[in-house]
Order: C-alpha cells, then sequence, then structure tokens
C-alpha cells in the first residue's frame, strides 16, 4: 500500500544524507523502508539511543536495529545514555530529557556526516498523524498560544518529518505488507505518561465521536499553521514599526491590534534569547502602562523609560544627573518622571498626607539651607531618618534594603548645601521634616514612568 505522506513538499535532492532516527518501532523501521523505497538517490544513516530505562527491554532494541541495519546495509550511529540519571541532573521530565538526548545526538551525528559527504544532510524523524493530533491535544490541555496548536512542522530547519499524514493503523499496515518486523516499546502502552494518556484514552474517546477525529485534528493543525504564518509575516512589519534601535516604542506598539502586540514583544524577546512565554508577554504587557522593570536573567532586565521599553544589563551604570530642584515635572535620564510642587497649606493636612502615601517625599521650606538639588547618590552620603533615629549612609540603606546595584543608580537623592535631605524610597532627613508648625512644604510625587509628553 501507499503511505499519505508530503512527499511532493519534502526538500531531499539526489546525493543528499538523511539520517533516520531509528528506535525500532513500527513507524521508525517504515520510514527507514519508504525512504530506500522510493528516494533511492538518497544515502540513509541511522541514529540509534539506548536510553536505558527499560533494562533488557532497552539492549534488545538496539540489538534489532543493529540487526536491522546490518541487512538494509545502513551504516548505524549508536550512543548509550542513562536518561534517568541525566533528567534528574538537569531537573526535566525523562520525556523531555530523552527527546533533548535523542535530538542532540542526531544533530551531532548529522554535523559529522556533512563534513564528509557531498549535498546537504537532513535528519528525518518517524511523527505520524497519530503524533500530531496527540501533541495538539497536549498543547491545549496544557495551554497554548496560535504557534502551539500549529503541532509539529513538517520541516524545520534541517529536521523533516515524511509521514506526518500517515496514521498508525497505515504504518502498521505498511509494515505487514512490506514483510517488516519491528519492536514494541513496552512504555508505549502506559498510561503513567501525559502523552500516552492521549493516545491510549482521549484520542479513541474522540474516534468514537467521529471516527476521523485523528485525521481532523491533524488537518486543523495544517490549517492553523497557514494562518500562523501570515500572522507572523505581518508581525515581522510590525515589529519594525515599533522597534526604534533597539528599543520598542510603546506609543506605536499600543497602536497595533493585539495579535500583532504579543507577536512584536515575542519577536523582540527573542532578539535578545530570551525564551518565550506566554506569561512573559503579557508581563511585558502590563510593564507598558504601569512602568517599572523585570529581570529575566542574570544578565539582561527589561524596563520602561519614558515611551520606551529598552533591555539592559542590570549591572549598567546610570548616567549621573543633578538638577536644581523646581516646581513641575521633572523627568530623570532614567526615564522616570516625578512632579515637584510648593504647598502653601494648614500644617495639620500635611501629615495626613503623608501617612496616607499621598508624597513619597515632604520636605519643611522652612527649615532648608540654600537651595535644592535633585541628584544620584554619591559616596559619602548621609541621612538621618526620624523613624530609624540613627544616622546611616544612603549605601549601607540600600545594601539593608537589599537593593539592587542597578536600581541603586536610578533611586534620586535630594541636598542642600548642608547635605542630603532626602532619598526617594526612604524619605525625608529628619533636619527637614515637616512638623505642626511647617506653613511651607515641598512636596515630590513619582509618576511611576509617565513622561510630560504623555500627560493629557
Amino acid at each position: 500500500m501507499s503511505l499519505r505522506s508530503n512527499r511532493d513538499d519534502l526538500p531531499f535532492q539526489e546525493g543528499d544524507t538523511v539520517v533516520v532516527g531509528l528506535s525500532g518501532g513500527a513507524d521508525s523501521v517504515c520510514l527507514t523502508h519508504w525512504l530506500r523505497e522510493n528516494f533511492p538517490g538518497l544515502r540513509l544513516a541511522a541514529c540509534h539511543i539506548n536510553h536505558q530505562l527499560r533494562g533488557e527491554e532497552s539492549d534488545r532494541d538496539e540489538r534489532f536495529v543493529e540487526a536491522f541495519c546490518e541487512q538494509e546495509q545502513i551504516p548505524l550511529y549508536r550512543e548509550t545514555v542513562s536518561v534517568r540519571e541525566r533528567a534528574k541532573a538537569l531537573c526535566l521530565s525523562e520525556e523531555e530529557c530523552g527527546r533533548e538526548v535523542r535530538y542532540a545526538f542526531f544533530e551531532e551525528t548529522a554535523q559529522k556526516l556533512e563534513q564528509k559527504m557531498d549535498g546537504r544532510v537532513w535528519i528525518a524523524t518517524a511523527h505520524t498523524q497519530t503524533d500530531q493530533a496527540e501533541t495538539v491535544l497536549f498543547r491545549l490541555a496544557r495551554g497554548s498560544a496560535l504557534k502551539g496548536l500549529c503541532g509539529i512542522p513538517p520541516v524545520r530547519g534541517r529536521i523533516v518529518r515524511p509521514l506526518l499524514g500517515a496514521s498508525r493503523e497505515e504504518i502498521e499496515a505498511y509494515c505487514t505488507e512490506h514483510g517488516l518486523s519491528y519492536v514494541t516499546d513496552s512504555t508505549n502502552l502506559s498510561c503513567g505518561y501525559s502523552r500516552n494518556r492521549i493516545r491510549l484514552q482521549v484520542l479513541p474517546e474522540l474516534s468514537r465521536i467521529n471516527n476521523a477525529a485523528v485525521q481532523h485534528i491533524a488537518k486543523t493543525a495544517g490549517l492553523l499553521a497557514e494562518d500562523e504564518e501570515f500572522l507572523q509575516r505581518c508581525a515581522l512589519d510590525a515589529y519594525h514599526r515599533v522597534l526604534q534601535g533597539d528599543q520598542l516604542d510603546i506609543q506605536q506598539l499600543l497602536r497595533e491590534p493585539m495579535a500583532m502586540r504579543r507577536r512584536a514583544l515575542a519577536l523582540w524577546l527573542s532578539q535578545w534569547k530570551v525564551q518565550v512565554f506566554s506569561s512573559r508577554i503579557e508581563e511585558l504587557m502590563r510593564l507598558c502602562h504601569t512602568g517599572g522593570q523585570v529581570q529575566y536573567k542574570s544578565s539582561l532586565m527589561i524596563r520602561k523609560r519614558g515611551r520606551f521599553l529598552e533591555a539592559v544589563s542590570p549591572e549598567k551604570e546610570e548616567p549621573y544627573f543633578e538638577f536644581l530642584l523646581k516646581d513641575g515635572i521633572f523627568e530623570s535620564p532614567t526615564g522616570e518622571s516625578y512632579k515637584i510642587q510648593t504647598l502653601d497649606t494648614n500644617p495639620s493636612r500635611f501629615v495626613q498626607k503623608i501617612y496616607k502615601n499621598v508624597f513619597d517625599i515632604l520636605i519643611d521650606c522652612g527649615k532648608i539651607s540654600g537651595s535644592i538639588m535633585i541628584r544620584q547618590r554619591r559616596p559619602g552620603d548621609m541621612i538621618r531618618l526620624p523613624y530609624r533615629k540613627c544616622t546611616k549612609s544612603v549605601k549601607k540603606l540600600f545594601s539593608e534594603e537589599k537593593i539592587s546595584h542597578w536600581e541603586r543608580s536610578r533611586r534620586f537623592v535630594l541636598a542642600d548645601r548642608q547635605g542630603v535631605i532626602g532619598v526617594e524610597g526612604f524619605g525625608a532627613d529628619e533636619r527637614v521634616c515637616c512638623d505642626k508648625r511647617t506653613t511651607k512644604a515641598v512636596a515630590i510625587c513619582w509618576l511611576k514612568g509617565i513622561r510630560q509628553d504623555d500627560e493629557g
């Protein structure tokens, strides 16, 4: 019988080499034979990994693959890996670790052959229509964006899946027709794995509802993949519209449809080698509105700076700034904005506002020596906070509160001729605090990253 395959879409050319992932099961044996029969101009090589998960059964599979390759005169590359031990060391599931080990070995073998062979070197795996349906349902149950619901791509880089259109029944019928023997992995019959439960319990139930359920799910994945390809091309255009150098223009981003926003953010994260999760996209969407920063790995922090999202090293020092404090909106070079306001009002209201956290810092104008400067901290800066009853260096305050090195360079300091009179996040120095006798005060309020040109 002929197998339903994506043969016409396969990129193989005469003289190419195909490395087949050969486990010894029906799917991979079928694939190897089918490639030999349908593409006589290809050079075939087989890869097999003994995962050491099933004791004697794993060794039996390896012996079977060795005999099969000898019979078919196919070069065999094999490796033995204790997947259970490696999974524990890497804090991965055995399924996930096994997959990573296999693909790493396939790629390693392909690279070695590439140095010796003419033509391209491909990797072929024996995923079927059933695997496709199983993958789509697994991702749907776990939670997935559109890209995940596209399932397994027929071609990705050098990896090719020729049998994605063939059902499990067709595979087994092909093996029977051509007299191909194969081995069965006993763990495939166990419901101890999530994917096995879908294959053994969920898919049969869906097939009772519609006997072509597996075929329909796989076909839907293909249709979604076509839509995703189109949307991704649109997203690339949107990404270039919102990209300003290495930064993202938030105002331009928010003008894009939601689907484009998410994809543009995903492309930007990928640029910085950050793994893309839906939770991270949601986090960046919130960051666009609220300001602040998030850290995804030790070497990268993403923050809102004015109207832009930018990626910086957490250890990067901010440029030094120092300005005369005056009423209005002050934007520091770090992108943070503050409202400075001189208040003439009943002193009792100052105390109420302090306790209600209306202001970040409130200073008695009558106690200031000279003008007030707003600046970055300097070595030797000291402050006496009324609620701590002792004088401490600003550096020690930051250290006690575990404020990151990067964040310290962003915090503003207020100073007059006599020294520091306020530190962002800590309040005013005891010397200039408001009390019942205060008649005039300066209030500083953080605007959570809102730029002056964003207002209105």
